[in-house]
């Protein structure tokens, strides 16, 4: 999610996957799975220079990923228990006590 804000909100940068995990702070390898992730999902798109941007495969789905980003923007809470609360194949969330309810 934290990676599809920075692409919409910043239409006109190019991204590489050293460049978003360093805004992320996360690893490289984890940043490039992310930014194939987004690619798959029809969002971004590799330029001629080898870098990633905002390229969605339709209007609707730019206007969906735009809505998404401005949901999360304004309520980070409710989305951040959304995402968290689902199945996440990166493993549990690390603040996540695995006996802690709710």
């Amino acid at each position: 999610m934290e990676a599809l804000v920075l692409i919409v909100e910043e239409p006109h940068s190019a991204w590489t996957s050293a460049s978003v995990a360093r805004r992320l702070f996360v690893l490289e390898a984890r940043a490039d799975t992310i930014l194939h992730e987004l690619s798959t999902a029809g969002l971004i798109g590799l330029a001629a220079s080898g870098a990633w941007r905002i390229a969605p495969h339709s209007p609707t789905l730019n206007e969906l990923a735009r809505r998404t980003v401005g949901l999360y923007r304004r309520h980070l809470k409710a989305m951040t228990r959304i995402i968290w609360s689902s199945r996440d194949p990166c493993g549990p969330h690390p603040d996540r006590h695995p006996n802690r309810k709710g």
